[in-house]
């Protein structure tokens, strides 16, 4: 991805992933999600928290997801179930099902119902 930053001056290209905040209570997980982006994620997602707002996390353009970014999201749905605050995903993709799956997150996610494209 490439980022161009304000006043025309460009950044480097960047292998990592983006978690965009499309909407007052949606965030897009896309691309390569990992350590490098745990902070700017978890900023995002602590502002969900002050809306009490219902959120969608929305995961179908994600390509791969690390440990760290598994449970940064498991300690948002924790928090966000504890104030109340219903968690929904929108397309989850096997990439997220996958690593939900093999760390055992899927129920702390909400993700224990989704089904996981299995290859034939």
């Amino acid at each position: 991805n490439t980022h161009a930053a304000s006043g025309g001056k460009n950044r480097k290209k960047q292998a990592s992933g983006a978690a965009r905040i499309t909407a007052a209570r949606a965030l897009r997980l896309k691309g390569r999600l990992d350590i490098r982006e745990t902070e700017n994620l978890k900023s995002k997602l602590a502002r969900f928290l002050d809306t009490n707002r219902p959120v969608v996390l929305d995961a179908s353009k994600l390509e791969k997801i690390d440990t760290s970014i598994m449970q940064l999201l498991t300690a948002f749905c924790r928090s966000a179930n504890a104030k109340g605050i219903e968690v929904k995903w929108k397309n989850p993709n096997d990439t997220l099902l996958r690593a939900a799956e093999l760390l055992g997150l899927s129920g702390p996610l909400g993700l224990e119902n989704m089904v996981r494209h299995k290859p034939d």
